[in-house]
C-alpha cells in the first residue's frame, strides 16, 4: 500500500529561518562564519551524495545520478521544492556557487559535486584530485563548505573484504599533507 503525500508536499518541512546578512568583515576563522559568508559548496562521496535515483520516476531512470537533488550539494530546484543544504545556503547567499544543477556526471551540471556512485572510502583521494582541478576556476580566497558522505559501501563489504575494515576507513579519511592546504 502506498501512502499519499499531502497536496502541498513540497512544504512538509517549511524553511522558517530569517536570513541574516554576511559578516561585517570577512571572517578569518571558521568559528566566526555566518551562513551567508559561505561562497562555494562542494561535495565528495558515494551514491547518496551523487543523488543516485533521487528523482527517479520509473525503473528506466533509477540508475541515474540526480546531482541537482543531492541532499548536500543539489541546487536544481528551489528550497520550496527540495530541501538541500545548498538550497538552504542559497537563502542566505544568492551568489553561492559550486552546487549541482542537473543529472549525470557532466561537469557543467555536477559542478563541484565529484561524488561517484559505488565509491568506497579508499576512492576519496581520486575525488580530491578531481575537486582540486575543478576548483581552479573558482576564487580560492572565498569561504568554502565541503561535505564528505561516504561509508555505506565500505560497511556493506566489510564482512567480505578486509580493506573495508573500520581501521582502513579511518585511514582513508586522513587528508594527505599536499592537499590539506589546497582548498
Amino acid at each position: 500500500m502506498t501512502r499519499a503525500l499531502p497536496e502541498d508536499s513540497s512544504r512538509i518541512h517549511p524553511f522558517n529561518c530569517t536570513p541574516t546578512g554576511r559578516s561585517p568583515q570577512k571572517p578569518t576563522d571558521a568559528r566566526d562564519l555566518l551562513p551567508a559568508d559561505i561562497d562555494i559548496i562542494m561535495a565528495m562521496g558515494d551514491s547518496l551524495t551523487a543523488g543516485f535515483g533521487a528523482d527517479s520516476t520509473h525503473l528506466f531512470n533509477l540508475f541515474v545520478d540526480y546531482r541537482g537533488s543531492s541532499f548536500s550539494v543539489g541546487g536544481a530546484k528551489s528550497i520550496d521544492e527540495c530541501s538541500t543544504l545548498a538550497n538552504i545556503l542559497q537563502v542566505y547567499n544568492r551568489n553561492i556557487t559550486g552546487y549541482s544543477t542537473g543529472a549525470g556526471e557532466a561537469e557543467e551540471k555536477a559542478k563541484l559535486n565529484v561524488a561517484v556512485t559505488g565509491s568506497r572510502s579508499r576512492d576519496l583521494l581520486k575525488q580530491v584530485h578531481v575537486l582540486r582541478d575543478r576548483l581552479q576556476a573558482y576564487d580560492m580566497k572565498q569561504w568554502k563548505m565541503l561535505t564528505i558522505f561516504i561509508g555505506s559501501n565500505d560497511l556493506c563489504g566489510s564482512c567480505f573484504d578486509p580493506q573495508n575494515s573500520a581501521e582502513h576507513f579511518v585511514a582513508n579519511l586522513e587528508v594527505p599533507e599536499p592537499f590539506s592546504t589546497s582548498f
